[in-house]
C-alpha cells in the first residue's frame, strides 16, 4: 500500500486521468532506429524455429548497420569455430545474413536438427557475440490462441527478480512472437481488455491530452513514488498500470507490437468480447 503522504503528492494532480483511460486506436509513428547498431538483446531466450522444407526469416538487430559494420554467423564445435561469414551450412540447411540483416534459414524437407549458432556483430575493434538456438518448428495449427494483451505485456516486460520493468523494446515483441512459431501458431486473437494500451493524441481535444500528459508525467517522474513501489513486493496494480501509462504516452511502442507480427508471420484478429469479464478482472478500486 502506497503511503498517505505520496498519495496526496499524486493523487490531486490526476482528476483527469479517469476521464481519458479510454479505447483510442489510431495511426502512430513508426520507431526511430537505435544507433549504434546492436544484437537484440532479448534474442537469446526463445528458440528460433525453422520451417523444414522452406525459408524463415528473422530480425535479431536493433538499429542499422553503418559502413564497415559486419553482422556474421560462427557454428562452433568444441569451442572451436567449425564455420563462419555471412553463410554457413549445417546438415543440409543453409543459415545465412541476408541484406537486410535478418538472420535467415532454409531447410530440407523432414530436417530435424537441433544446434546453436553464434550471431558476431562487428563494429571497428568493437565485437559482441551471442549464441541462439536453432529448432525446427512443429506443424502449423489449425487453431489460434486468445491473448490477453495486457497480461502479455505485463509477462514480457517485467522482470520479477529483479522487480522492474525490462527495457521496451523490439526484440522483447520479437521473442514473444518466436514463442509461437515454437508452437505452430500463425493467427493470435488479441483481446485488448478494457485498458487501452494506444492512445492516439490526434482523437483528443489538446486541452484534455496537455493535461493528461502532465498528470503521467507527475506520475511516471515522480521519485517517491518510484521509491515506494521499488520497496513493495510483487506486482501490485498501481504499478502495472503506471507502466500501461507509458505506453499511451508513445504510440509508436504499439506499432512495433504489430510490425513484429507481420515479420514472424503472425496474423492478429482483435476481439473485444468478454468485455464485463475484463472489468472485473482489471478494475481495482484502491481504499484508503
Amino acid at each position: 500500500m502506497l503511503s498517505p503522504a505520496v498519495l496526496r503528492q499524486v493523487l490531486p494532480r490526476c482528476t483527469a486521468i479517469l476521464l481519458l483511460i479510454s479505447v483510442a486506436i489510431g495511426p502512430v509513428d513508426a520507431a526511430p532506429p537505435t544507433s549504434p547498431p546492436k544484437l537484440g538483446s532479448r534474442n537469446t531466450e526463445i528458440p528460433f524455429a525453422y520451417l523444414a522444407g522452406g525459408q524463415r526469416r528473422w530480425p535479431v538487430l536493433i538499429g542499422t548497420l553503418a559502413d564497415g559494420d559486419r553482422l556474421q554467423l560462427e557454428l562452433r564445435r568444441d569451442d572451436k569455430v567449425v564455420a563462419s561469414g555471412s553463410r554457413i551450412e549445417h546438415d543440409g540447411l543453409t543459415v545465412q545474413i541476408d541484406r537486410r540483416s535478418q538472420l535467415s534459414v532454409t531447410a530440407p524437407s523432414k530436417s530435424n536438427s537441433r544446434f546453436n549458432v553464434f550471431l558476431v556483430l562487428s563494429r571497428g575493434k568493437d565485437r559482441s557475440r551471442q549464441s541462439i538456438r536453432l529448432q525446427p518448428a512443429p506443424p502449423a495449427r489449425p487453431i489460434s490462441y486468445i491473448s490477453d494483451l495486457v497480461d502479455d505485456l505485463i509477462r514480457i516486460f517485467w522482470d520479477g527478480g529483479a522487480r522492474r520493468w525490462r527495457p521496451v523494446t523490439r526484440d522483447a515483441f520479437d521473442q514473444y512472437f518466436r514463442r509461437l512459431q515454437c508452437q505452430g501458431i500463425t493467427r493470435l486473437i488479441v483481446w485488448p481488455g478494457p485498458f487501452p494500451t494506444l492512445a492516439d493524441p490526434a482523437n483528443y481535444p489538446e486541452t484534455d491530452w496537455r493535461r493528461f500528459e502532465a498528470c503521467a508525467r507527475e506520475i511516471l517522474d515522480n521519485q517517491n513514488l518510484n521509491r515506494s513501489f521499488q520497496q513493495q513486493t510483487g506486482l501490485p496494480p498501481w504499478r502495472w498500470l503506471r507502466f500501461l501509462m507509458k505506453l499511451r504516452l508513445n504510440p509508436s511502442i504499439m506499432k512495433a507490437y504489430g510490425t513484429s507480427a507481420v515479420a514472424h508471420g503472425i496474423g492478429l484478429s482483435v476481439s473485444f468480447r468478454p468485455f464485463e469479464s475484463g472489468l472485473t478482472k482489471y478494475y481495482v478500486v484502491p481504499r484508503f
